[in-house]
């Protein structure tokens, strides 16, 4: 059986909406033609894709491997769709970029995007965030042609080259509720008795083994951790006063009027680096890395927009 992309399209918005009523607004259809394409695709096929009961549905174990497997094929399809139509509007290049979640717009990726697409005009840039697993599988894949991360996230990316485009500002940070919020400084010492919200290790691996050498290194060892599974986590934990967290004063969760933050003097800056694989032949990688070499050589840096 060829690809039936409506079929294949209905099944995955189902896969992930665990819903048929919700899958047919999303589509703009209706439920009984949910229901009927998904019928069809396992009649075509000879397995049960879902679990159908009064109130939910539910993935079979053959519909779970399907839905790793048709994502993967019609992801590739849709890239497909989008560089036909890129090429038809005169742009030779795609470039994808990939920007860890924690960073915002505002730092590097406008001024970057902004100088590529100006100085190249026959690139067009596609930039997405996400967490750290997304950034890493997609360098692997292929998916990504870049990504923009920390330095130790990126050690874990074999085969790859780095740019460096500028350091980080350590801080720790509170929920600003927190009875220590009201201090003017505050240290590593003093945060004695309340837990650290931080990323699983086995999310960021890399991450996780630095942040505690490092508190190692100053002293420090928690009484206590929360393991979250994404930074939007750690900060919401934060939020609800569960303890404190570290990170980036640059990245775009911490600058929330709820949040207090202190620095964390002698404590390593990570540094941001733009990440790709050593055998990316993708041409528009060598021309993203002069536009940044071009900006960081003005300022040391390529934060805002230009």
């Amino acid at each position: 059986m060829g690809m039936d992309l409506p079929k294949i399209r209905t099944f995955l918005t189902a896969a992930d909406c665990l819903s048929f009523s919700e899958t047919a607004v999303q589509l703009h259809t209706t439920q009984p033609n949910v229901s009927k394409q998904i019928s069809f695709l396992e009649q075509d096929l000879g397995v049960q894709l879902f679990e159908r009961e009064k109130s939910h549905i539910r993935l079979t174990p053959a519909g779970e491997i399907l839905r790793q497997e048709y994502g993967k094929a019609f992801d590739h399809v849709e890239q497909g769709r989008i560089l036909a139509q890129q090429r038809a509007r005169g742009k030779e290049m795609c470039f994808h970029l990939g920007i860890f979640e924690g960073y915002g717009p505002e730092r590097y990726v406008l001024s970057l995007v902004n100088m590529l697409e100006r100085t190249y005009p026959n690139v067009e840039v596609i930039v997405e965030w996400n967490g750290l697993p997304r950034l890493q599988a997609g360098i692997n894949d292929g998916t990504l042609d870049m990504c923009l991360c920390k330095h130790f996230d990126a050690s874990s990316m074999r085969k790859c080259n780095q740019f460096v485009l500028g350091t980080g500002t350590p801080m720790m940070y509170l929920s600003a509720d927190h009875p220590l919020a009201s201090r003017d400084t505050l240290n590593l010492a003093e945060m004695d008795g309340v837990p650290l919200v931080t990323i699983q290790p086995k999310i960021a691996a890399a991450g996780y083994t630095y942040q505690m050498d490092t508190l190692k290194a100053a002293g420090y060892n928690p009484t206590k951790v929360y393991l979250v599974s994404n930074i939007l986590s750690q900060v919401n934990y934060v939020l609800m006063g569960r303890g404190f967290g570290i990170g980036d004063k640059n990245y775009r969760f911490f600058h929330l009027r709820a949040l207090r933050g202190y620095p964390l003097k002698n404590f390593p800056a990570g540094r941001d680096v733009l990440v790709w694989r050593e055998d990316n032949t993708n041409p528009a990688v060598p021309l993203c890395i002069d536009c940044a070499e071009r900006i960081t050589s003005t300022g040391g840096s390529c934060d805002g927009e230009i």
